[in-house]
């Protein structure tokens, strides 16, 4: 059972990264629909709940990379997660934007999914962002607990 699990853990990995290659060649016009964004976004989290934030920040994009530092990105969600599992999840929307650069965030197309979700008895609100690169390709951006 356990080469079972490192196996499908490993396959989600592959994946996801799998998902960052593909749009980062993307068109520049080209966006891939919601039902791409949301399968991406579940990866995203699933990672998260592996305890693999660092394997997220590998396939991240490179304007988050100058922004955080991969060991910071990885204490940062242990600390907004804390220590209990998420026992519930739902997607509740997929939004896309355009952003004037800000001193936090930088100038971009964005789309962000957002979760409703419980952890453990504590109920949050997860927000998982894309931002389209300057090749015109789609990265994962950032993730946040609220």
């Amino acid at each position: 059972m356990k080469s079972c699990t490192a196996h499908a853990r490993r396959h989600l990995a592959a994946t996801f990264l799998a998902f960052c290659a593909v749009t980062a060649h993307a068109q520049p016009s080209a966006v891939p629909d919601p039902n791409t964004w949301l399968n991406a976004a579940q990866q995203a989290v699933q990672l998260i709940d592996q305890n693999k934030a660092g394997e997220l920040w590998e396939g991240g994009s490179a304007e988050m990379k100058k922004r955080v530092a991969k060991k910071d990105f990885v204490a940062s969600v242990k600390k907004l997660r804390g220590v209990d599992a998420v026992t519930a999840r739902e997607w509740v929307a997929i939004e896309r934007s355009q952003l004037a650069a800000r001193p936090d965030v930088p100038a971009g197309q964005y789309v962000n999914v957002r979760f409703r979700a419980a952890l453990g008895k504590r109920a949050v609100a997860e927000l998982v962002t894309f931002r389209q690169e300057a090749d015109g390709g789609w990265r994962w951006m950032g993730y946040l607990v609220q």
